[in-house]
């Protein structure tokens, strides 16, 4: 009997050995595939992009086996260089900006909107104040990110469409409640979360540009041509992990305001929660990543009005 438990004791010392010596295991034949490095450049680091932090956050990217690292370009057509240049896979932002990027020769193409309809809101400390039309909107001061910014370019067009003569202010990124407070503006063309902290603090939102633009391409994710032949797999993973991402936000907001909140602390949970509440509501964010064909021609018309566009852009040509 001791006989055959040494026997066996010799067998698997011996085994053991073999396996150390051929630097496998048992276990390393189970272990998942390596991700594919995946750089995003996104044009700025706000709030309104929360499906692609959240599709980071929650482990969406790492599901569809991508290792997703976000970059800050610092504009719409720096983030998109950075896809030009290679530095980036894919570009969030303005998904115009490919358009406008092929007057120079470089086209690109939009695989995905991050969301939907244009997301500003003019907001008031005025008690007085009512927009009830555009025509309302006559005389006053709107502070607007500077051009050619969307807010800008959007506001400039919605004017201008309705024959207003209203004086807009470009405002520094951060400082536009600040020009409200202060008296150098009637009304502020915010951003959520800005939105929802302002009307806690007694401030009225007196319009939304989300009604009259209800379908638009305002952000969307950008890449090159080549990429989509020579990365097909990663893609894919992508568009189906920010699917995955606007899907969860819109089902569970509560959690989703808790991630927010830990990505950007300065916004408090109930905040991020009533700005997340409020972009579901008028459908900012919206339920699938699909780029609508009106869509994408309503954005490319305010462009082309604004004088920042002179192509044609056909839908059929940039979006895929």
């Amino acid at each position: 009997m001791k006989k055959y438990i040494f026997i066996a004791l010799a067998l698997l010392i011996v085994g053991l050995i073999t396996i150390t010596l051929s630097g496998t295991s048992p276990v390393s034949q189970d272990a998942p595939a390596a991700l594919e490095k995946v750089v995003v450049a996104q044009a700025f680091e706000v709030f309104l992009y929360a499906p692609l932090y959240v599709a980071k956050d929650k482990g969406f990217f790492e599901k569809e086996g991508i290792d997703v690292e976000i970059v800050t370009a610092g504009g719409d057509d720096k983030a998109f260089a950075a896809v030009l240049s290679g530095d980036a896979m894919f570009a969030v932002g303005d998904p115009t900006f490919s358009a406008i990027s092929a007057e120079q020769g470089k086209p690109g193409i939009v695989i995905a909107g991050l969301l939907r309809g244009v997301p500003f809101m003019g907001v008031t400390n005025n008690p007085e104040l009512v927009v009830n039309e555009p025509g309302d909107l006559t005389g006053l001061k709107i502070a607007t990110f500077p051009a050619p910014s969307t807010a800008y370019t959007v506001q400039r067009q919605y004017l201008k469409h309705n024959h207003i003569e209203a004086e807009i202010i470009e405002t520094s990124f951060g400082t536009l409640l600040a020009a409200l407070d202060n008296g150098a503006v009637d009304i502020a063309l915010e951003l959520e979360p800005n939105v929802s902290l302002a009307t806690r603090n007694g401030k009225r939102v007196v319009y939304s540009l989300a009604k009259e633009y209800p379908d638009f391409a305002i952000t969307g994710v950008t890449t090159l041509p080549s990429t989509l032949e020579s990365h097909t797999d990663a893609v894919t993973s992508f568009e189906n992990a920010l699917l995955a991402s606007l899907q969860f936000i819109r089902e569970n907001p509560t959690e989703a305001a808790k991630l927010m909140h830990a990505r950007f602390p300065e916004v408090e949970e109930d905040v991020a929660q009533a700005a997340i509440e409020n972009m579901i509501a008028q459908n900012v964010f919206p339920p699938d990543t699909t780029i609508s064909k009106l869509g994408w021609e309503q954005a490319i018309a305010v462009r082309r009005s604004a004088g920042d566009l002179t192509i044609d852009a056909p839908y059929d040509d940039f979006v895929k």
